[in-house]
């Protein structure tokens, strides 16, 4: 199995893909890419005002 590593402000996450995956699904969203924040957050909120 594939290992992935995901840094967030020091705070590093391991895990498989697949479980990675799975958390996700469960959730029923993806987590946030640091670099597209902003675009994102303005995604969500205009789908949250309809």
């Amino acid at each position: 199995m594939r290992d992935a590593t995901r840094s967030v402000e020091g705070l590093n996450l391991l895990g498989t893909i697949s479980t990675m995956s799975s958390v996700t699904a469960q959730r029923g969203y993806d987590d946030l890419d640091p670099e597209r924040a902003w675009e994102q957050w303005q995604s969500v909120r205009t789908q949250l005002e309809e």
